[in-house]
């Protein structure tokens, strides 16, 4: 007995010993304060990085780095104290996705996942990882850690970035903020010698905007001598519609929108879309819009065959050509609403998510992903001022960083004026990009050189250009999106390419008057009985599921 006890002693020593030991040789990691707070000594959180390769690879060779000691881990070990470890070097889509799925097999991922593009990908995989239980909830994370900032970008961007990723009351990825309206059509792009041939002033409701079509269509603004030109260029195909032009008239096909008491509706069958209908096929009767509505409207307006036609700030670039012959000129105009008296127009825009990230239960330090988001927003902003940071984060290994987000801002910018400051004063010194140089130096040759080639630059970038109009746009008030961003519903998978096509045949028929605007309740109706009614169930099944 005494032998045993002897022994026990022995082992609860030794056990103390080795407690004593692991306690003394695990180094106490100490944390600042705040949104940026270091970790002292550098703490290990393991990582995924798509699209390692191509130019990246060869700009790291380049400079000495490796896939896994990049400027971007530099610097966010420098600022954070995060060592960042990439544990899945592949070099296309398809090997990071297979390495996702074989980790939720075996039931282990890294601290912080990519989930790549889109809502598609982010509602599959989170909800995959998140019924495996192996993410986080990251609700509490984003309260307690997100910047100032990055809350100002939640809140501009909307809830609804969040719901590809949220389930069971919980967000379970943090996205990549964006302007979604970046990559909407948000700008008229209006022939400015053609105003000036037919002498009008360009539109800024429904009613000048009728005038000025039909002085474009009667009046030989080409000064050729025949009737061959039109007024707006647009189209209406099976897989697009013109958004801006029905967004402008207060109407919002192929989206689900809150009806203002928690349901969503369907844009297409709302008592709006009617009115947007007849006023769309008035100018239709009367020879007003490019007659080919099946996508030929690029063509026409390239042709110098109509004179106006919606786009993107940097839509004017598709015509290069147009551009640079002598006496063409162009004026682009803020999306001005055609229902009312001098309103802007509410249109329909894209998702502000871009892609989505995912924490590990079994990360130790969580919170991490949120303060990458802060820093990234932090290191953009300062990149604006310190050339030498921009070079090294923001050009050949833009692409390397391990989370990209944009701030926000709560008064509808996400930029400021200085490239439009520095050209109106003829002083480059405030600009701290080589991108920024360049374009600079382009739009002086157009204005004190005339060189037409620099045309377009002067259109997009210069005073009165489509990227002050667009800066100027209120996007908050200003954009609706789409509130259904899930994978498609059961009925939707039987029934949607129908219902779509039943929709174009309707929308194009009454454009086109081989069908009365009044043919649009029957539309409606047969658009609900053959599934319309049931999709719309599912849907706000799901809405109010991420809304409870």
């Amino acid at each position: 007995m005494k032998k045993l006890t002897a022994i026990l002693l022995t082992v609860l020593m030794l056990l103390s010993a080795l407690a004593v030991f692991s306690a003394c040789g695990e180094e106490k990691v100490e944390v600042e304060p705040g949104p940026l707070g270091r970790y002292t000594p550098a703490v290990r959180v393991t990582y995924t990085l798509p699209f390692i390769g191509g130019y990246e690879a060869s700009a790291l060779d380049k400079m000495g780095y490796s896939v896994d000691e990049t400027p971007w881990t530099e610097q966010i070990k420098n600022d954070l104290g995060v060592k960042l470890i990439n544990e899945w070097a592949v070099t296309d889509n398809s090997a990071y996705l297979a390495k996702l799925v074989s980790s939720i097999t075996i039931g282990r991922i890294p601290d912080i996942v990519n989930l790549l593009y889109g809502e598609d990908y982010a509602y599959a995989y989170a909800k995959s990882l998140h019924e495996n239980d192996l993410t986080l909830d990251i609700t509490s994370l984003i309260d307690e850690y997100a910047s100032d900032k990055l809350k100002e970008s939640i809140e501009v961007a909307g809830d609804e970035i969040f719901y590809p990723a949220t389930f069971d009351g919980g967000i379970y990825a943090m996205p990549q903020i964006t302007l979604g309206a970046a990559a909407r059509e948000t700008v008229w792009w209006i022939r400015k010698d053609w105003l000036d041939a037919v002498g009008k002033k360009a539109p800024t409701d429904w009613d000048s905007l009728v005038d000025v079509l039909t002085a474009f269509r009667n009046s030989d603004p080409d000064g050729n001598g025949e009737e061959d030109t039109y007024g707006l260029a647009t189209a209406l195909n099976s897989e697009h519609y013109d958004r801006m032009l029905f967004g402008s008239l207060g109407a919002y096909p192929y989206m689900w929108r809150d009806d203002g008491r928690g349901n969503l509706v369907y844009g297409s069958v709302q008592p709006e879309m009617k009115q947007a209908l007849a006023k769309i096929a008035d100018l239709y009767a009367r020879g007003l819009i490019y007659e080919d509505l099946t996508g030929m409207s690029y063509t026409a307006f390239m042709d110098n065959k109509a004179g106006m036609i919606r786009g993107t700030t940097l839509y004017i670039k598709a015509f290069e050509n147009l551009c640079k012959r002598e006496g063409v000129e162009f004026l682009p105009l803020k999306a001005f609403s055609l229902t009312e008296k001098n309103g802007i127009a509410v249109l329909q825009g894209d998702s502000n998510a871009f892609r989505f990230w995912v924490v590990a239960k079994t990360c130790k330090y969580p919170e991490v992903l949120i303060k990458l988001f802060n820093h990234y927003i932090e290191t953009a902003e300062a990149a604006k001022e310190d050339e030498e940071l921009y070079n090294k984060l923001f050009t050949d290994v833009a692409g390397l960083s391990p989370v990209t987000t944009s701030w926000l801002k709560s008064d509808g910018s996400m930029g400021n004026n200085d490239l439009i400051e520095a050209i109106e004063q003829r002083d480059n010194s405030s600009l701290r990009t080589a991108s920024d140089r360049m374009l600079y130096d382009n739009v002086l040759k157009y204005l004190d050189g005339g060189d037409r080639a620099f045309y377009s630059d002067y259109l997009v970038y210069g005073k009165g250009g489509s990227n002050e109009a667009f800066y100027t746009y209120d996007f908050d008030d200003n954009f609706t999106v789409n509130k259904y961003c899930y994978s498609k519903t059961l009925t939707m998978i039987d029934k949607e390419a129908a219902l779509h096509a039943l929709e174009y045949e309707y929308f194009a028929g009454i454009i086109t008057g081989e069908k009365t605007v009044d043919e649009f309740d029957i539309f409606v109706t047969e658009w609900k009985k053959q599934g319309g009614d049931q999709i719309t169930a599912e849907v706000n099944e799901w809405y109010h599921s991420v809304n409870a």
